[in-house]
């Protein structure tokens, strides 16, 4: 109980700093890693879960991507923010975890050949972020289109989402044109 009192007083202590500040000190005393710790794990813990869709695999990365914080803090370089470079080190991170998720699923399932179609670790983050900035696109659409569409995505036929929202056929096809045009606006066609 003695530590957590002690880091608690150590990042009350230091808590009007600026993360350079922080840095600074931190590069001459690395006892004081624990105010960086304290400002960043909660963050980097629901960006990696936003990221993975799984706690365990995101309170894996995140305590990896600190380690990797702690041990390359001298080579943050002042000119970009700290929490740029924060989260940089976190989808490296990531993107290193996938990979090797990636060669474990090949030495445990497949052969390499059957696997080479499949996406790189980088490609896979570029995926999610993509998702996730497309479901952002759609949730801003209005409903009346928003929901046939997702219906649509989720592998519903013209004629079963015309029976779910008892409207005609052509108003489906109406509302999913309108919607992927409303989409295609916002850059997604």
């Amino acid at each position: 109980m003695k530590n957590i009192i002690t880091i608690n007083s150590i990042c009350d202590q230091y808590k009007h700093l600026t993360d350079y500040e922080v840095v600074q000190l931190t590069l001459n005393n690395k006892k004081l890693f624990s105010i960086i710790f304290n400002r960043y794990k909660n963050t980097l813990e629901y960006y990696l879960y936003s990221m993975t869709g799984n706690q365990g695999e995101a309170q894996e990365i995140t305590q990896i991507a600190l380690i990797k914080i702690y041990e390359k803090l001298d080579s943050y370089y002042p000119n970009f923010n700290f929490s740029t470079w924060v989260f940089s080190v976190a989808r490296n991170s990531l993107i290193d975890h996938l990979r090797q998720k990636k060669v474990k699923e090949w030495g445990n399932r497949e052969s390499y050949e059957n696997c080479q179609y499949r996406l790189g670790a980088e490609e896979q983050v570029d995926l999610i972020f993509f998702k996730q900035e497309i479901n952002q696109a759609i949730n801003i659409l209005p409903e009346k289109y928003r929901e046939p569409l997702i219906f649509h995505i989720n592998g519903y036929t013209y004629s079963e989402i015309s029976e779910e929202f008892k409207i005609s056929l052509t108003c489906v096809k109406t509302r999913l044109f309108r919607a992927r045009s409303r989409l295609k606006i916002l850059g997604f066609g």
